[in-house]
């Protein structure tokens, strides 16, 4: 018998054969994607549930820390007024030299204890902000001219918003706490600039002092370089930063010292994902 044929001169066995290899590969193709699509889902899921028990440990870390800072802060207030004022008492009487630098030196001493409690408070109520509109070159002049302004140099460039809306009072001691910090260990001016980056106010302060210690994350609670630190005027100002939706980075100056990146957001922040809100200041925190 002659061979059925399906087409012109391709018998039909030939032609079943064809179109079941091209089932198989488009059945191959498709199950490939499917593959790659669940591996990437995987991939996201997992990052996103480390980052997400990271957080939470982090805000039961600083919970912790807020608890156990506030019951040592109201324990310790109470002593330490009652030392300073008997000092103070002591100092209204007739007393030798020797005495008179004792008693000095322990007012000092007590008063470094009452600075601890009172920045043990401040960490526990960092997180809380008021915000309201604020004029952004009044706020920085009064924020400068709480410190010695012959040693800052600050630039302000033309493009930022004329005003702002932040907590003026818990910010402007964030930025008190790095211009102390850069003012106390550097010997050269301390340079301010305030940017705007895209969606962001960028404000960087650069120092010249010994730069930052390797493998120290200067910004975590009770971490110190300093002997007479306490180890939370950073911590205070990143929760401050953190607060009002921003970030704070700490990165080694070119040519010696330190640059501290403070950024916020020009617009409302809180209701994006993480994921969203770390791609809006990736770009720009390296730029202070």
């Amino acid at each position: 018998r002659l061979p059925v044929f399906a087409g012109e001169g391709v018998p039909i066995q030939t032609w079943e054969l064809r179109r079941r290899a091209w089932w198989l590969m488009v059945f191959g193709v498709f199950g490939g994607l499917m593959v790659w699509a669940a591996s990437v889902a995987l991939w996201w899921f997992l990052g996103v549930r480390e980052h997400v028990q990271e957080e939470l440990r982090k805000q039961e870390l600083l919970a912790s820390l807020g608890a156990m800072s506030a019951s040592i802060s109201e324990g310790l207030s109470g002593p330490i007024d009652a030392a300073i004022g008997h000092i103070e008492e002591m100092e209204g009487r007739a007393l030798g030299a020797r005495s008179i630098r004792r008693v000095a030196k322990i007012k000092h001493e007590l008063g470094r204890l009452d600075a601890l409690a009172t920045n043990l408070l401040e960490f526990v109520n960092s997180g809380r902000i008021e915000r309201s509109e604020v004029d952004l070159a009044t706020w920085v002049d009064d924020v400068i001219a709480r410190h010695d302004a012959s040693r800052v140099f600050l630039t302000m460039e033309a493009d930022l918003p004329k005003s702002v809306e932040i907590d003026a009072v818990t910010l402007g001691r964030a930025l008190d706490n790095l211009l102390e910090n850069a003012l106390d260990i550097s010997d050269e001016p301390v340079e301010v600039r305030f940017r705007r980056r895209g969606p962001l106010l960028v404000v960087g302060v650069h120092d010249r002092g010994p730069g930052l210690p390797q493998g120290v994350d200067v910004l975590s609670p009770f971490v110190t370089t300093r002997n007479k630190g306490t180890g939370l005027g950073l911590a205070i100002t990143r929760e401050i930063v953190e607060a009002h939706g921003g970030r704070l980075t700490a990165a080694q100056r070119e040519g010696g010292g330190a640059t501290f990146t403070l950024a916020l957001p020009i617009f409302d922040t809180s209701e994006l994902s993480s994921s969203a809100s770390r791609r809006i200041f990736e770009p720009y925190m390296e730029d202070g």
